[in-house]
Formats: C-alpha cells, structure tokens, sequence
C-alpha cells in the first residue's frame, strides 16, 4: 500500500460558486481518486498518479467548501407555488363553482390546462428548492486518503465475477450483483485488509390472476429483491485450513460438532473431512467464547477461513452518509466529514479485537 503524498496539481481556475456546478465540479475531482485495480487478489491495489495527489486534492475542495457562499432559493420557490401551483388551482376551483366557460368542453380543457400549470410549477419548484449535493465519495476520500488508504467504486460487476470465481460467499443472487465499494488499508499492527459493499438481488415469481371478459388470465410476475451485504477480508497467518462458521447454512463439507452445546446450537462449522481436526483444534474454548460474542454483536454474519486470511460477512452496515449538501451549512462540512468513519472504525476495531483473540489461541 501507498502513502498519500500531497503533489502539484494544476491551479483551480474561477470557483464556479453556482451549487449545480460547484457540486459537478467537486464530484469530478473526487472521481479521479479512486483506485483502478480489479483483482480477485483482496489485499492487493495499485494507486493511480491521481491518487498520489490526493492531499492537495483535498485541500482544494476543502477551500472551495469553506468559502461558499450559499443564497437561498426559498422565496423564488415562494413565487412559483403561490402563481403556479396556489393561483392556478383556485382558478379551477373558481371555474367550477361558476360553471365558466360556459362550454362543457371548453371548460374541461380549462381545467386540464391549469392542472398541468400546477404540476408542472410543482415539479420546477421541486428541483429549484432541492440543493445541489457533492456525493458519497467526498466522505469516502476524507476518511481514506488522510490514512494513506484506497478506496474504489469502480469495476463493480466485474470485481464481482473475480471475487465469486474465488470466494463461494459472493457465489449468491440472481441478477446485478456487484461490489459498490471497496476500501483498503493496514490494522495498527501493520496487516492489510480489505472492507467491501456487496449488492445483490434474488428474483422470484409470483402467480397473478386478471379478469378478461368473462375468463381469467394468469400470469407470472417478476418480483425483485434487493440485498445489502456488508464485510472486511483481513489477514489472518493462524488460519491453515478453509472453514466456515455461519449463522444461515453451510453450503460446503462437513458439518463439525464441537463440545459447545450452545455454540453449536446458535451457528454451524463446516469444513472438508479431512480438515476436521484442523478446525476442532484452532476452534479452542476461548475461542469460541470469543465468537459467540461476535455472533451476538452482528446480524448475518459468516466467517470464512481461509489460508493465512479470514472473510466476514454480515447485514450490519457500517456506512455513513459522506455527502455533503450546498446549503448554509456547507462551510462546516468538516464537522460531518470528520464522523464519517466512525462506523466503519467501530466494525473494524470489533472485528480486528475478535481475531486478535482467534490469534492468540492459535499462535
């Protein structure tokens, strides 16, 4: 892994202080920050010569942000609810209860007319009112480039392909699954590790029955899904042989049953025969009292064992929302940058304690 070294980038020109183009152009300096690696290799990733200025990119978004100047839109969206949207329907309303135009036809078009006048001053007034946004990445690229850490929302599907071809939990879904997010960096004793976003969706068909004319027609309807899935490959040397401990099914090999009553009644080990004893003795009693408070922090969690690695997966989404919105209170954007990663760092921390401890039983 690389080091975020500030670099000469070129001079920003005139701050384009419009919030749409202010916000355009924020996202685009962002976007080049990402890192360009698709890899079934989870530790591995290579920083990009955009990358290597992330620092000084950072501080120029930081400059803009803090001398924005936001000018409120409320009495322009003021203007075109009242004349647009308010007048247009009293009008209606009016017209009604006179019975003006006079013309039934006439005064149903009228009618139509000042309800499309309506809709259509509500939609603009929508879109003036809502402000401009500088996306996620903003949030991502604060909490990482300041560490020295990678991150990418690049190659999505592609690095799905790789990551299912190699670890049987992205092996899942029916359709668009991808991996939204990566983020790399090294826990405090130096190991690499790699924290993922995994999206998938399950379809199923259901029966639907209509009434044409004096018959009925059934027909299949295509129900989407949506799965969030959430988790962190990370270095392990003590594991030796492929395992899984799982709260949802084993998928591969062998069920094992330990002495634990308890914990073998609250998850599953699985693993191939031949590894058995290998796992019954890396799966010690203090180990396994260390799991089970693993297991009672986190929703969905499977553990993956691997040579010299481990995978965890789970429902627990330690995303925050790092985008930053061009109101008032953009200028003070670092306040939230800065609690971005709190979730993240409370799942990694937990995460890393919990294998610590695997570790120490194993060494």
């Amino acid at each position: 892994m690389a080091d975020a070294t500030a670099s000469t980038t070129p001079a920003l020109t005139e701050a384009p202080m419009d919030p749409e183009a202010l916000a355009s152009h924020i996202n685009g300096r962002i976007d080049q920050l990402h890192v360009d690696t698709v890899s079934d290799d989870p530790f591995t990733w290579t920083p990009t010569a955009q990358y290597a200025c992330g620092k000084t990119v950072l501080a120029d978004v930081a400059a803009l942000l803090r001398n924005y100047r936001h000018v409120s839109k409320a009495g322009t969206v003021t203007m075109i609810l009242v004349f647009g949207v308010v007048l247009p329907l009293l009008l209606a309303l009016g017209a009604w209860q006179l019975q003006i135009p006079s013309d039934e036809e006439v005064r149903f078009w009228t009618f139509i007319g000042l309800g499309i006048i309506a809709l259509i001053s509500t939609i603009v007034a929508c879109v003036i009112g809502t402000p401009a946004t500088v996306d996620l990445d903003i949030g991502l690229a604060w909490y990482c480039i300041t560490r020295g850490w990678g991150f990418s929302r690049l190659h999505q599907e592609d690095v799905w392909d790789r990551y299912q071809k190699r670890f049987d939990y992205f092996d899942c879904g029916d359709e668009d699954q991808e991996v939204r997010l990566r983020i790399w960096g090294k826990t405090d004793d130096g190991r690499p590790f790699q924290l993922f976003e995994f999206y998938y969706e399950t379809v199923t068909y259901v029966p639907v029955t209509t009434k044409v004319g004096n018959s009925t027609v059934t027909t299949m309807r295509k129900v989407e899904t949506p799965h969030h899935r959430y988790g962190i490959f990370l270095t392990v040397p003590e594991s030796k042989v492929r395992f899984r401990i799982s709260e949802v099914g084993g998928g591969f090999g062998k069920r094992v049953e330990l002495e634990s009553g308890a914990f073998n009644d609250a998850v599953g080990v699985y693993c191939d025969p031949a590894d058995e004893a290998a796992v019954v003795k890396f799966l010690s009693p203090a180990v396994i009292l260390a799991m089970q408070e693993f297991f009672a922090n986190l929703d969905g969690v499977i553990l993956d064992f691997y040579p010299g690695m481990l995978l965890v997966g789970t429902h627990h989404d330690f995303l925050g929302d790092g985008s930053v919105t061009l109101d008032e209170h953009a200028p003070q954007f670092e306040v939230k940058l800065t609690h971005f990663g709190d979730g993240i760092e409370r799942f990694r921390s937990f995460v890393d304690a919990a294998v610590n401890t695997f570790r120490k039983y194993n060494d």
